[in-house]
Order: structure tokens, then sequence, then C-alpha cells
């Protein structure tokens, strides 16, 4: 979540914004500054949220979607309701290192499940800091252990304390 969106005056005057009907429009612009855009320009964003916040029916939604997927604005998966604005991070890149671990975060955010989190991770991955997807699951990775458990500061100490008591003075 953002306090603010950035759109550019230019946004109007875009061939992509103005070959869009009035409803794609104003879903396009939605998108960029509701609530539930993050740095990344990718979020979850369910049918009921747009509906209640826009008081329009599904079926708009649905439609504005598939208009603004028609001309390459933004990207939805079907099955986890997640959303891509393709051009997000073109328009707002992140203006500091910590901005940018933080748009890296929340593109790791996006489920394995969702179709065109391949797409975005070729695309905004050398941006964010981040490698392309690798053709195995991420969940396989992660699960992997560790090649060197982590230790605590008390295993540290012990283990300081063990290698001083074994070298003879």
């Amino acid at each position: 979540m953002r306090d603010y969106g950035r759109v550019h005056s230019s946004f109007w005057s875009s061939p992509t914004i103005t070959a869009l009907s009035d409803d794609a429009k104003v879903l396009a612009l939605y998108l960029m500054t509701s609530s539930h855009t993050t740095i990344t320009g990718v979020f979850r964003l369910p049918d009921g949220y747009i509906s209640e916040d826009l008081n329009w029916s599904t079926e708009r939604v649905r439609e504005g979607f598939r208009e603004l997927l028609d001309k390459g604005f933004a990207n939805r998966c079907e099955t986890t309701k997640w959303v891509w604005i393709v051009k997000h991070l073109i328009w707002n890149p992140p203006e500091n290192p910590n901005q940018r671990k933080a748009a890296a975060k929340v593109g790791l955010q996006v489920p394995t499940e969702c179709g065109w989190k391949r797409a975005f991770m070729r695309v905004c991955g050398p941006m964010l800091g981040l490698e392309p997807m690798a053709e195995t699951c991420e969940s396989e990775t992660l699960s992997k252990p560790l090649p060197e458990p982590f230790r605590n500061q008390k295993q540290e100490q012990e283990q300081e304390q063990d290698k001083r008591r074994t070298v003879p003075p």
C-alpha cells in the first residue's frame, strides 16, 4: 500500500490511454492510485474491492481488465487476482536503494501460481536486483537445507570458549 500515486500528465495523451474506453481509463487511473497499489505496481485486487470502490458490477470490472490487457497496460491473473501494471516501474522507478529493496520484497510476494509472474520477473526482475525465475519451483529452492546452520549468540560464545580451552597457553 502506498500513501499516494504518481500519475504523469502525459497519461491522458499517451496513445495507449487515448485508445481506451472511458471505463478502461478510469480503471487504469484507479489501479495507479488506489490504496491497494504498491511501490512495484503488483498487488492482489479481488473484483469485490474494485466493485465497491468504483460502484461497478463485476462484469464491468472484468471488461475493463480485458481492455487493459489487450492494450498492454495491465495484466491480471484470474486465479490469484494479482494485478501487474506493466510499465509501472518504468514510470515510477525506485529512487534509492531502500525503495529498491522494498520493491523487490513486494515483487517476491507474487504467488508462483500467478500466470504472469515469469514475465514480470523477466521484465522487472533486473530493475529490482532479482533473478528471473528458474525452471524449478521457488518453494523447492527455499525448502532446501542450509549448508551451514545459523548459530545464535549463545552458541557462538560457547564455541569460542571451547576453542580457548583446547588451545594450550
